[in-house]
């Protein structure tokens, strides 16, 4: 399963920017510790700070609990969607299609 998390610095993460490598690598290690992994990381210019693409193992738990790490980071405030790579969603349409 993958987690795309939208995230927006907080004002203590603008105020320790220098430090941001730092925290960013020990997030990592916490999310993989729970068996997800960072597949893509930016930093964004506009509304939104970065954008994280997650690969979850374990399902909904598993995403929620990557989201409670985040949060405890301290570093962002983020808005999260679970996201289905478009082949799986054109099978899965084509199972549950009205005959």
């Amino acid at each position: 399963m993958q987690l795309v998390v939208l995230g927006t610095a907080t004002d203590e993460a603008c105020l320790t920017e220098a430090e941001e490598g730092e925290r960013f690598a020990a997030l990592t290690e916490r999310l993989r510790a729970r068996a997800v992994t960072v597949r893509h990381a930016w930093n964004l210019l506009g509304r939104h700070d970065y954008l994280l693409v997650l690969d979850v193992e374990g399902g909904p738990p598993e995403a929620f609990a990557a989201m409670s790490i985040i949060a405890q980071s301290g570093a962002m405030r983020t808005e999260s969607f679970l996201a289905l790579p478009l082949e799986t969603y054109f099978d899965l349409a084509a199972q549950v299609a009205r005959p």
